[in-house]
């Protein structure tokens, strides 16, 4: 079953998005996972290394939230 929220979150000293979703039970494939974590890694690094604004970072983790989310959703079966 899917839960009406999911909290994710992004930064350089946080825990990895995989294990963010394992500790609110839920599975992803570990290629999906370590793609997320890729991603996100990358907009910390442009953001800490100044090439990168606030504001293109924030909507930058929503976009990459959106992708999670919409993951998790594809993945949960029908009706659980």
């Amino acid at each position: 079953m899917v839960q009406d929220s999911i909290t994710i979150v992004f930064g350089a000293l946080v825990k990895p998005i995989g294990d963010q979703l394992r500790d609110q039970s839920i599975k992803l494939t570990p290629e999906k996972i370590e793609r997320f974590e890729k991603i996100a890694h990358a907009i910390t690094m442009l953001f800490l290394n100044g090439m990168i604004p606030v504001s293109a970072r924030d909507n930058a983790r929503k976009k990459l939230m959106k992708q999670i989310s919409n993951e998790i959703h594809k993945s949960s079966p029908v009706g659980a």
